[in-house]
């Protein structure tokens, strides 16, 4: 069961139950207080006919001077269980055991919890059977989209690799030109979105490397600016770099989020790449973000283009290596991304 999968069957799981044992628990409620009630009945009834016998010897009986109790109500005080009995002969205390009422009280208590507890096991088999068949049409469509995924990264190899063996071809022929590279840096483009999708459907262990952060940014800028040659990239670094991080992770995420600040730019905007106090920023002159709170949901798109993942697997890229990212973002103004490399930095 993949990570995506666990957490839809456990928040099933979880509102499923959550109802149930609040119901539980309020029936459970109501049965102890009717059953304490009943206890008192039964009490009060015992009471009384050894009231009206005139011979019982059960209970204790005391005679009292004045009382402003009620006569035939039991009352309940002070670990005194008692009833007022108002007579030709004086005002009299008929006294039950308190011992005897807090046995009795213990065995109610006993018995609701007992059935409390099986109840509630009861609930979790419940809740988990509940859990597994509400979630099996969610794995199916998720795996009908892994499968459909999968073909397509199968599929498109084959034009690809044609078209890398004809772009060689012709750099043999014509040498490198504008329109060569361009369509090299397209390719290499395709082959990040494959990368992204890969990690989408295998989320593997990520090994440590030593990264040169300032050499990896330049090489992105160079990149870019041979697709988006109407943007201005700049870089502002004082000091050399170095993270302890995986070379494919920060790979991506800087594929990402820099492809973002390409694609969703104005015409001759400007991309900001800066490292200070352990954070990067990359800053772009854009259309902006509408919800910035969704914007690392999987498959939320703002706009017609791409499929929704690619910040998705930034934010997971980022949690497996203690990278914090944050966004702020003003419509028509801009984006900015912020990456907290304080754990992997090295000093």
């Amino acid at each position: 069961m993949k990570s995506y999968e666990k957490e839809a069957f456990k928040k099933s799981f979880i509102l499923f139950f959550i109802v149930q044992i609040i119901f539980l628990s309020l029936l459970t409620y109501k049965t102890y207080n009717d059953n304490i009630h009943h206890l008192g009945s039964e009490i009060s009834s015992s009471l009384m006919q050894c009231y009206l016998s005139k011979k019982c010897d059960r209970y204790k009986m005391l005679h009292l001077d004045y009382t402003k109790k009620l006569q035939h109500h039991l009352y309940v005080e002070n670990n005194q269980i008692f009833m007022i009995f108002k007579t030709n002969s004086g005002i009299k205390k008929m006294q039950f055991s308190s011992d005897e009422y807090t046995l009795s009280v213990k065995k109610i208590q006993n018995d609701i919890l007992f059935y409390f507890v099986l109840y509630m096991i009861i609930l979790i088999v419940i809740s988990l059977l509940f859990a597994l068949y509400t979630s099996t049409p969610l794995r199916k469509a998720f795996k009908l989209n892994d499968n459909f995924i999968k073909d397509i990264l199968h599929d498109i190899n084959t034009p690809l690799s044609a078209l890398r063996i004809n772009l060689t071809i012709l750099t043999k022929q014509f040498g490198n030109n504008t329109a060569i590279n361009r369509s090299q840096e397209s390719i290499k483009n395709i082959l990040s979105l494959q990368d992204n999708m890969n990690h989408y459907l295998n989320n593997s262990n990520l090994n440590k490397d030593k990264v040169n952060l300032n050499h990896l940014i330049e090489k992105k800028i160079i990149s870019f600016s041979n697709l988006y040659n109407n943007i201005k990239f700049i870089f502002k670094n004082e000091n050399t770099i170095y993270l302890s991080i995986n070379k494919n992770a920060i790979n991506r995420i800087l594929d990402n989020i820099i492809s973002n600040a390409c694609k969703y730019n104005k015409t001759n905007g400007s991309v900001l790449i800066s490292f200070k106090n352990n954070i990067l920023k990359i800053k772009d002159t854009g259309q902006g973000i509408k919800n910035t709170t969704k914007i690392f949901d999987r498959y939320y798109k703002e706009n017609d283009s791409g499929i929704g993942i690619g910040l998705d697997v930034v934010n997971k890229l980022c949690k497996n290596c203690n990278i914090t990212i944050d966004v702020n973002s003003v419509l028509t103004k801009g984006s900015t991304f912020k990456l907290d490399c304080s754990e992997v930095i090295l000093k």
